[in-house]
C-alpha cells in the first residue's frame, strides 16, 4: 500500500493550504475527498459494467448462433422427413399430393434458413461456422436443387393413373446421386457443430455469471478504495487544518506554565489561526516588557526600601510634634527659591524617599496627597535635609509646572513693600481653572 504512505503528504494540498483561510480549506478538503470517492465509484461502475457488457454480448451472440442452427436443422429435418412420408403414402394416392406440397414447402423453408445463415453476422465474424458454411454451400444448393426437381417431377406424373412405380423410382434414383449423400454427411455435421456450439453457449453463461460476480467485486472493492482514500485526504486535511492549532496552543500553554516569554510561536501560515498566533507572539512580547518594566521597578522599590531600612536614624533625628507631624519647607533646587511649605507625616517621608517625588500629609482631609498627582506639576526630589533642632525638614527638588495652586512657580509670590502693601512680585505660569476643573 505505498499510495497511502504517498498519500500522508500531499505536498501539493501542503502548498496551497497556507494562503487560503479555514473555511476554504475545510471546503477544498472535503470536495476532494468527495470527488475522489464520487470518481472512484462511478470509474468502479464503469470498469465493472464493461466487464460483464462485454460477457453478456458474447452470450448473447453464441445463442443467435445457436439459434440459427437449430433453425438450419430444423429445415434439414424437415425436409428428410417429408421424403420418407412420400414413399410412405405411394399406396395412398389421396395423400400423395398434400405430403409433396409439404415438401416443397419444407425445401422453401430449407433454403431460406440457409441463406440467413450463410448472411448473418455473427456467422461472419466466427471463423469455424464461416468456414463451416462456405464448405457445404455448394453440397446444400445441389441437395435443394434436387428435390425441387424431384418435386416438379412427382408433380408432373398424374397419381390417379398408377404412377405409384414411376415416382418411387425417382425417389430411389436421388438418394443414389452423390450429393445426396454428402447432405447426409452435411446433417451429421450440423449435429457435431450444435454441440460444441452447446457447451460453448454453456461456458459463455458460466462467463456471464462470473462476470456478474466479478462486477460486484469490482464495484465494492472500487468504492471501498475510493472511500479510503477519501478518509485519508479528509484526515490529511484535518492535521493540515489542527496542527497549527495545537501548536499555538503548546506555546501558550508553556508560556503560562513555565513563564518562559521568550517563547514564539512559528507558523506561516495566512489563515485565522495565523492571525492568532501573530496576535499571541505580540501578546507575549508585550507581557514581557511589562514584566521587565514591572521588575525594574521592583528592583527600585526594594533598593529604596533598604535604603529606607538604613537610614532609620533619619526618623531618629525627626522630631514630630504631638500630631505626628513635621513642617517641610520645599526649595528649588536650580534657583535655591522656596516654593510652598507644607506638612508631613511618616508615611509621607516614606513614599517621598520611596517615589523620589514629594508626598504631604493633608490636615483638613486627614490624608497623605501627592505633589502634583492631579496637576501633573509634581516635585522630583533631588535632597532632603533636617535643621538642627530636627523640627523642621527641607526639602531640595526640580519642580515641574507651578507649586501653587493659584497658578504661580511659588506659594510666596506676594511680596511686602516699604508702604507696607502686598503686591505680586511674579507672573502665573499656568491657569488654575483648566488644571483644576473638578
Amino acid at each position: 500500500m505505498n499510495f497511502i504512505s504517498e498519500f500522508k503528504h500531499f505536498s501539493s494540498l501542503k502548498k496551497l493550504f497556507p494562503s487560503l483561510r479555514i473555511r476554504q480549506k475545510i471546503v477544498l478538503g472535503y470536495t476532494l475527498s468527495l470527488g475522489i470517492a464520487v470518481l472512484g465509484t462511478s470509474g468502479g461502475l464503469l470498469v465493472g459494467n464493461s466487464y460483464f457488457q462485454t460477457a453478456r454480448e458474447k452470450a448473447i451472440l453464441i445463442n443467435q448462433e445457436d439459434i440459427l442452427l437449430n433453425n438450419l436443422q430444423r429445415g434439414i429435418l424437415g425436409s428428410l422427413i417429408h421424403q420418407q412420408k412420400i414413399i410412405a403414402t405411394l399406396d395412398q394416392p389421396d395423400k400423395l399430393p398434400k405430403e409433396i406440397a409439404e415438401l416443397n414447402t419444407e425445401i422453401d423453408k430449407l433454403e431460406i434458413q440457409f441463406t440467413k445463415f450463410q448472411n448473418s453476422t455473427q456467422i461472419q465474424k466466427n471463423g469455424n461456422l464461416s468456414d463451416w458454411s462456405q464448405k457445404y454451400q455448394q453440397n446444400i444448393n445441389s441437395y435443394i436443387q434436387l428435390l425441387k426437381e424431384l418435386v416438379e417431377k412427382v408433380s408432373q406424373l398424374d397419381a390417379q393413373s398408377n404412377k405409384n412405380p414411376e415416382i418411387k423410382q425417382l425417389i430411389l434414383k436421388l438418394y443414389q446421386i452423390k450429393n445426396v449423400e454428402k447432405f447426409s454427411d452435411f446433417a451429421y455435421s450440423l449435429e457435431t457443430l450444435r454441440e460444441t456450439i452447446r457447451q460453448t453457449k454453456e461456458q459463455a453463461n458460466l462467463a456471464y455469471n462470473h462476470a456478474l460476480k466479478v462486477q460486484d467485486v469490482i464495484i465494492i472493492v472500487s468504492m471501498a478504495t475510493s472511500i479510503l482514500i477519501a478518509n485519508i485526504l479528509a484526515l490529511s486535511t484535518s492535521k493540515i487544518i489542527t496542527q497549527p492549532i495545537l501548536e499555538v496552543t503548546n506555546i501558550a500553554r508553556k508560556v503560562t506554565n513555565e513563564e518562559n516569554f521568550d517563547l514564539q510561536i512559528s507558523i506561516n501560515i495566512q489563515d485565522e489561526i495565523g492571525d492568532l498566533a501573530n496576535s499571541l507572539n505580540l501578546l507575549i512580547q508585550q507581557v514581557k516588557h511589562l514584566l521587565e518594566i514591572q521588575q525594574a521597578e521592583c528592583q527600585s522599590k526594594l533598593i529604596q526600601s533598604e535604603k529606607m531600612s538604613e537610614s532609620k536614624s533619619l526618623f531618629e533625628l525627626i522630631k514630630f510634634d504631638s500630631a505626628g507631624l513635621v513642617p517641610a519647607i520645599v526649595q528649588d533646587s536650580s534657583s535655591g527659591q522656596v516654593l510652598m511649605m507644607a506638612w508631613m507625616d511618616r508615611p509621607a517621608i516614606e513614599n517621598t524617599i520611596r517615589t523620589g517625588e514629594t508626598w504631604f500629609y493633608s490636615r483638613s482631609r486627614k490624608s497623605s496627597w501627592h505633589k502634583g498627582g492631579t496637576s501633573g506639576h509634581i516635585q522630583k526630589v533631588d535632597s532632603i535635609r533636617v535643621d538642627c533642632d530636627g523640627d523642621t525638614i527641607l526639602i531640595q527638588v526640580s519642580q515641574m509646572g507651578g507649586a501653587c495652586h493659584n497658578g504661580y512657580f511659588s506659594c510666596f509670590y506676594r511680596e511686602l513693600d516699604k508702604n507696607q502693601d502686598w503686591h505680586e512680585i511674579t507672573q502665573p505660569v499656568f491657569e488654575p481653572e483648566s488644571v483644576y476643573k473638578s
